[in-house]
């Protein structure tokens, strides 16, 4: 047994305290309520005399104000002020003027604070004077005293204190008389039952192991100790029962292990507490241990789950069979033979699929069941491969496309069943392509699994999220209404939800990247839904969704079958055009605002079609962009470029200090060989690398600013400028733009063609970029100067250099060659 512990724990020391407070707070509570009593009559008496004071002193002060006399007023006075507990007296005439006044100062205490709690510190008694002066007039004043609070409560404060003491002192010896006789009657022969009940012996219980006093033989602690006395003999009884019971089991499991031991299988028996009475080796070798050990836990407490969820699952298991064991008892039944698979783990902790056979059976008069098991995890794991093989992406632990085709076609019956529409998404990552073209694939593939990632937790379970191509997955949403406009507005926000998650920063190893992201949707069923063709409505609702800039979502209507039809036509006649070179160049001036002399030249891409003529960019480049053909295009671009420059250069044509500028598209400049690309050219062709300026747009130095100024560096260094095209119309910042190692900010047309324009913003934001780029000592450039007056107006505002029609328009190689010479006196250093 345990001992009784700290004193402070004990009965007898929390009985003694708790009486000791309770007569203390119980003999102050007394002594408060007689102190209120008294407060209450000391109160009323001081009132009583204050007023018997004021009317004993009116007489002689009213004869003083009749006769005006100042020498009686002074004795009234005095004689007031003579009272311990007046500190101030003052006789005062019918005009207010004092006829004798005195005061003296209050009496400071220790019970001055209590006097402000109670009452006022001091009170002021006025009382009236009104009388006849010798010429029969009358005449009125007032005599005023001021009485001190706190010197009239003294006497009150000192029988309060004597209140309070004799309460405490009561209490105490109240509290004293009680805990004694508690502890002569209750807690002492409480102590000695105790210490009688702590030396029984278990192993050896008499008749009556415990015994009280005589006195206490009727009352409750008598009772006590026959209860005690009947208990330890109860026990006595049970464990001599025990001890039987045991060596009777011990028999019946030896018996049992020479037989289960010869079996390979796992074998053994499971009482319906889930303890385990008996068990084989091939038991004890899969749990790492020996039987002996094993005998008497809980099978459950062997289990090491993965997860809190497997835990539940397995202790809900047992919780259930144990329920069907108690049932069949209860009805004098026995449960059939029962066969379960279940996941379990071994001694090293690794998790093995175990199938097991259940044998209800009774043993020692107790139900049990007999379980014979072995492992099947390897037969599993084969299986699993192939369903994981036919059914998952291995990448991003998703369904793959013929997963999500199976349940897209399952649910189109169930849902024309059902008479409820679904939708079906395609969603593509538009950025896709140029990171894992610029990074290499492993930042491809980290941004497939935190993409993955996002829409499992931005989409609810019951939508079906599967990857069904390089960077497209498949959202399959069912159960969105009972009417398609209900089913299109469940998909919208859907669409919504996705396209707002996928706009935040990824990190990748490679760095943090935005991405743009376009969604096409198909509802469904129709008349003739089929997977595939649901496939097929919300592809082409994708590529509309593409072709309209990317980051938007766009639901499949018939008319888009057309306007898809014609993108295919353009993107193979593309395929063609790169293939057979009908890609050529037009040039277009770059002129200094000063002098207005050619400086240089801007290529820009044209498509000279066998049957429609010259194709202009707008018509092509974004389908470029979208086909995946642009990274081709930009290096045939470049091959023309530097090309025509060589021939310019060799004619003699080409001043040393013109430059030419060449548009570097995004996928261009994100390739992972882009700077050994323009070097390898650079030496190719021959070309000075003074000679060419590669245009940037901030959208794409916005992508990686750091790998961006690596590559401009490492092209600078050799002597090529960097112009950063179109500012003003992305999202750079400007503590961006003063570490970009650039040479040229190009103003974009939009803020040129209105700046002439007197209700225009435009002027200002012209004037302000042209101040920036001064004060960061960068060229600038304005594209779109068509009339004089928008030349003029850069001519005023300081710009450098400008492009536009008012010079030239864009012509080709032979007409810019004319230019050249034309006016080869005018090329002069920049």
């Amino acid at each position: 047994m345990t001992s009784s512990g700290p004193a402070r724990q004990r009965l007898a020391w929390k009985l003694t305290k708790t009486i000791l407070i309770l007569s203390i707070v119980l003999g102050m509570l007394l002594s408060v309520v007689q102190i209120a009593m008294d407060y209450r009559q000391h109160s009323s008496a001081l009132d009583e005399l204050f007023a018997r004071i004021a009317s004993t002193a009116v007489p002689p002060a009213r004869r003083a104000l009749q006769t005006l006399d100042p020498q009686l007023a002074k004795e009234v006075v005095e004689g007031l002020i003579l009272h311990e507990s007046i500190i101030a007296a003052h006789v005062i005439d019918e005009f207010g003027q004092p006829l004798a006044g005195m005061e003296k100062p209050a009496t400071a205490s220790a019970a001055t604070l209590v006097t402000r709690l109670l009452n006022e510190p001091q009170r002021l008694i006025a009382a009236p004077l009104s009388a006849a002066n010798l010429d029969n007039v009358n005449v009125s004043g007032e005599l005023r005293l001021v009485f001190d609070m706190n010197q009239a409560y003294m006497p009150f404060f000192s029988r309060a204190g004597r209140m309070l003491i004799s309460g405490l002192i009561k209490g105490l010896v109240l509290g004293l008389i009680l805990v004694y006789a508690l502890r002569r009657l209750l807690t002492s022969p409480l102590h000695r039952m105790t210490r009688t009940i702590r030396a029984v012996d278990p192993d050896n219980i008499g008749h009556a192991p415990v015994t009280v006093d005589s006195r206490h033989a009727n009352d409750e602690l008598g009772e006590l100790a026959d209860t005690f006395n009947a208990f330890a003999i109860r026990t006595k009884e049970l464990l001599a029962s025990h001890a039987i019971a045991e060596r009777n089991v011990k028999d019946s499991s030896s018996q049992l292990k020479l037989i289960m031991d010869t079996v390979p299988h796992m074998i053994f028996a499971r009482a319906a507490d889930d303890t385990i009475l008996q068990c084989n080796r091939a038991f004890a070798e899969f749990y790492g241990s020996n039987m002996d050990v094993l005998i008497g836990k809980r099978h459950s407490e062997l289990q090491r789950p993965i997860n809190e969820a497997e835990a539940e699952q397995l202790a809900a298991r047992y919780d259930h069979y144990r329920q069907k064991l108690k049932d069949a008892r209860s009805e004098n039944k026995r449960l059939p033979r029962q066969y379960e698979k279940m996941l379990l783990s071994n001694a090293i902790g690794d998790s093995r699929w175990i199938e097991s056979m259940q044998l209800p059976m009774e043993s020692l008069g107790h139900d049990c069941t007999l379980v014979i098991a072995h492992d099947v995890t390897d037969r599993i794991q084969a299986q699993d491969k192939i369903d994981q093989l036919a059914f998952e992406d291995l990448l991003t632990g998703m369904p793959n496309r013929r997963l999500t085709l199976d349940r897209l076609g399952f649910d189109i019956t169930r849902s024309r069943n059902n008479v409820s529409f679904g939708a079906f998404m395609i969603l593509d990552l538009d950025s896709f392509k140029t990171i894992n073209d610029s990074f290499g694939h492993s930042a491809g593939d980290e941004l497939l699994v935190q993409v993955a990632r996002h829409l499992r937790q931005v989409l609810h379970e019951e939508i079906t999220i599967g990857r069904i191509g390089g960077d497209e997955f498949g959202i399959l949403a069912p159960d969105l209404g009972k009417q398609p406009s209900d089913a299109a507005t469940g998909a919208e926000f859907i669409a919504q939800s996705v396209l707002r998650e996928l706009k935040r920063a990824f990190s990748l190893q490679a760095g943090e990247f935005h991405i743009n992201s376009s969604i096409g949707i198909a509802l469904y069923p129709d008349a003739d839904s089929s997977a595939e063709s649901v496939l097929r409505s919300a592809d082409t609702a994708l590529f509309q969704a593409k072709q309209q800039g990317g980051s938007v979502f766009r639901m499949f209507t018939e008319s888009m079958k057309l306007a898809v039809r014609q993108q295919l036509d353009l993107e193979l006649d593309l395929r063609r055009a790169l293939k057979d070179s009908e890609f050529c160049l037009h040039f277009q001036p770059l002129v200094r605002v000063s002098d207005n002399t050619i400086i240089g030249a801007e290529c820009l891409l044209r498509w000279h079609h066998p049957t429609k003529g010259m194709v202009y960019p707008d018509v092509f480049i974004t389908a470029l962009e979208q086909s995946g053909f642009m990274l081709e295009a930009g290096d045939a671009v470049i091959d023309l470029a530097f090309g025509q420059l060589q021939h310019w250069q060799r004619e003699g044509v080409w001043p040393q200090d013109a430059r030419l500028s060449v548009n570097i598209s995004p996928s261009q400049f994100f390739d992972e060989n882009f700077v050994e690309k323009i070097i390898q050219r650079l030496r190719v062709y021959d070309v000075q690398p003074t000679s060419i300026e590669l245009e940037i747009t901030e959208s794409t130095v916005m992508q990686d600013i750091r790998g961006t100024m690596q590559k401009i560096e490492a092209l600078r260094s050799m002597g090529v400028r960097f112009a950063l095209d179109d500012f003003g119309t992305g999202y750079s910042s400007l503590s961006y733009l003063k570490l970009l190692p650039v040479d040229v900010l190009k103003i974009d047309r939009s803020f040129v063609k209105d700046a002439i324009d007197a209700t225009s913003n435009d002027a200002a934001i012209l004037q302000t970029i042209i101040r920036l780029a001064r004060h960061l000592k960068l060229e600038v450039v304005a594209e779109g100067v068509e009339t004089q007056p928008h030349l003029d107006l850069l001519r005023d505002n300081g710009c450098d250099n400008y492009q536009g029609y008012l010079y030239s328009r864009p012509i080709d190689a032979e007409a810019f060659r004319t230019l050249l010479l034309s006016h080869r006196g005018a090329l002069t250093t920049v």
